[in-house]
């Protein structure tokens, strides 16, 4: 009962908790972590964020430094949403490297994975770790991490928009080598459903 008030009754909260909780001795032993967790913590607001804060802040510190920096890169991204492509362009890893870091990312319950090759993350979560984000890596880092996701989605539009519009001039677009590359589409019909799919990613 008391690792539930812990976590204010939360369900993400608890999830977190409860995987952590699989590892650890007792159950006084996860209440005692979290309890001192929780009042160590500078925490976004009050109320139930600062419930949910502790419990991320707790699982945050046992990630393996890949999956670490992973999830500090997803708190970067304009929207709550990323391909597997966009967070290993965000991250600068290849493609196998940033899947390993967001499955464990989605074994911690910290990331969510309803669609193949798609991860989702709570506004909350996302909030903590754009927080993390700047609290660790420099600005410059911060700033070319968000340049190459932006160049990524840039040119993977102008790909779909090839076959939208092939007559459009696309003058303005500079040379770009990423660490993966943007999508490419054999029709409109599979340019158009990429446009959807990246709907709210492009619009943020």
């Amino acid at each position: 009962i008391s690792l539930v008030e812990l976590c204010d009754r939360l369900p993400l909260a608890l999830a977190i908790v409860a995987e952590r909780a699989q590892r650890a001795g007792t159950l006084s032993q996860v209440v005692q972590a979290l309890t001192d967790e929780m009042d160590g913590l500078a925490t976004f607001g009050n109320g139930t964020d600062d419930d949910l804060t502790a419990a991320l802040s707790w699982s945050y510190r046992t990630l393996e430094p890949m999956a670490a920096a992973m999830f500090r890169k997803l708190g970067l991204h304009p929207a709550n949403d990323i391909s597997l492509d966009a967070a290993a362009v965000l991250a600068d890893v290849p493609v196998a490297q940033a899947k390993q870091a967001l499955d464990q990312l989605v074994d911690a319950h910290m990331v969510e994975q309803r669609r193949a090759n798609r991860y989702e993350l709570h506004d909350l979560i996302r909030l903590y770790a754009n927080d993390e984000a700047h609290r660790t890596e420099s600005l410059a880092e911060i700033d070319a991490a968000v340049r190459r996701v932006l160049d990524w989605y840039l040119h993977g539009a102008c790909n779909a928009d090839r076959h939208m519009a092939p007559m459009r001039r696309r003058d303005f677009i500079a040379p770009y080598t990423p660490v993966v590359d943007p999508p490419q589409f054999t029709d409109q019909a599979d340019a158009l459903a990429w446009f959807e799919l990246e709907f709210d990613n492009l619009c943020a």
